[in-house]
């Protein structure tokens, strides 16, 4: 798979990696990815990676690619005959992409991530992780305040390293390994989106003109991608768990005490005087 194809991008909550569905939906464009794995556009933002790296590729692929709509990642000038397309009826019978597809049409974004972190299985976990940043990223540049997804960051740090069930039809695309080295992998993949996930909300709070002292102690870590990679090293998603149910969640925990989260929520909840 291209790392800079449409399947690894943050806006389609329905692929990663080998995680998903035959096609993917481009909440951006609003669109079918009939051949995910061989489109892009200039918004790639790439979901295997930290936010700032993310956003540098981001720059680099805005320079060579239109960003009105998915093209051919090797044939940028054509139209995008056939790779995408606007009719949602077959998608929608699944259940994780009828979520998808919701995603930016309904009044509020929240409430569809809200739904896909109560349903069960690894494919709704993308989904919810993949938009997830997209929705943290977006209010962050709109108001620079980190606490949009604080949400988000509970739901995800309540299962932080519980590893995900994979079933064969988890996987839309096969590999020349073994099944369960690819549900390894696939474990892998959402393990560290997880961290992703928060490692955003850390990156956020550094640079938030609001609510920064409530996100000092996440601002005063260091990335935690890095960390994970050091401590861990190879793809090995029991190891990764283990990590981060020792090492990770206790750090959290100081960075941001349950406390001082529970006193956060209530702050989401009262209206600004």
């Amino acid at each position: 798979m291209n790392v800079n194809s449409c399947v690894n991008c943050w806006y389609n909550g329905l692929q990663f990696e080998a995680i998903g569905i035959c096609r993917g939906y481009c909440t951006r464009h609003n669109c079918v990815l009939n051949w995910a794995a061989h489109t892009t556009c200039g918004l790639l933002m790439r979901k295997d990676l930290s936010l700032g790296s993310a956003a540098a590729i981001q720059q680099q692929m805005t320079a060579r690619y239109d960003t009105a709509c998915p093209q051919s990642i090797y044939a940028p000038k054509r139209p995008p005959n056939g790779l995408v397309d606007s009719d949602v009826s077959q998608l929608v019978k699944d259940e994780v992409a009828a979520e998808v597809v919701d995603y930016g049409i309904e009044q509020s974004s929240i409430e569809t991530l809200a739904r896909l972190s109560k349903m069960p299985g690894i494919r709704a976990e993308v989904g919810l992780l993949s938009l997830g940043r997209a929705y943290i990223r977006n209010c962050a540049q709109r108001d620079r305040r980190w606490l949009s997804g604080l949400h988000l960051y509970r739901w995800t740090k309540r299962r932080l390293g519980e590893l995900p069930t994979v079933v064969p039809q988890d996987v839309w695309s096969s590999c020349s390994t073994s099944g369960a080295r690819q549900a390894e992998l696939a474990q892998w993949s959402v393990l560290t989106l997880r961290i992703a996930l928060i490692d955003d909300m850390r990156e956020h709070a550094t640079t938030a003109d609001s609510d920064r002292e409530a996100g000092r102690g996440l601002a005063n870590l260091s990335s935690l991608l890095d960390m994970a990679a050091m401590a861990v090293g190879k793809a090995d998603p029991k190891r990764l768990g283990k990590w981060m149910v020792r090492e990770l969640s206790p750090m959290l925990d100081t960075a941001l005490p349950p406390s001082q989260i529970d006193h956060l929520r209530l702050q989401l909840r009262t209206p600004p005087q």
